[in-house]
């Protein structure tokens, strides 16, 4: 029994769609638990935004070892990656309100982002100059990636 050409990428699309899916609606379920903890602790909130965003990624990770779990390795990684993207923009605000001299959150907010934007720069140019000079198999990224998640961590505490 043979597959009609448009049989695989249909089957593709809605694994991309499920797993998108399921980590949309986890991060939707998290914001109604934990929503009024955002204003009331937010450097605790946004450390642990820091966790499942590093967990998260691990997660990704460990998919090509283990491609028949594709599916739910990655739904649970677009959870806790949607779990930390929510919490660490829920928490922004009120990090940014307290340097804050005056009524200036909007240039707090504008130069906070210039500074993640610059840091995210960074870090994808020494991404590329590392991984140009590292063995391309996963448990190399993994060692890799260990160090720099714990001083992420590390600088997020």
């Amino acid at each position: 029994m043979g597959l009609n050409s448009g049989a695989l990428p249909l089957s593709a699309a809605i694994n991309w769609v499920i797993k998108d899916g399921f980590g949309q609606f986890g991060g939707v379920i998290y914001a109604t638990m934990v929503g009024q903890k955002f204003d009331s602790d937010p450097k605790h909130q946004r450390f642990w935004s820091s966790v499942w965003l590093q967990t998260a990624t691990w997660l990704e990770m460990l998919t090509p070892l283990f491609p028949h779990l594709f599916v739910v390795i990655g739904s649970v990684a677009n959870v806790g990656k949607n779990i930390a993207w929510l919490a660490m923009s829920a928490t922004r605000a009120s990090i940014n309100k307290t340097f804050c001299r005056k009524e200036n959150l909007g240039d707090v907010t504008a130069k906070s982002g210039s500074q993640s934007t610059a840091a995210g720069l960074i870090g994808t140019a020494l991404g590329i100059v590392v991984g140009g000079t590292m063995d391309v198999s996963v448990y190399t990224l993994i060692l890799g990636f260990v160090p720099i998640s714990l001083a992420s961590l590390w600088g997020n505490y």
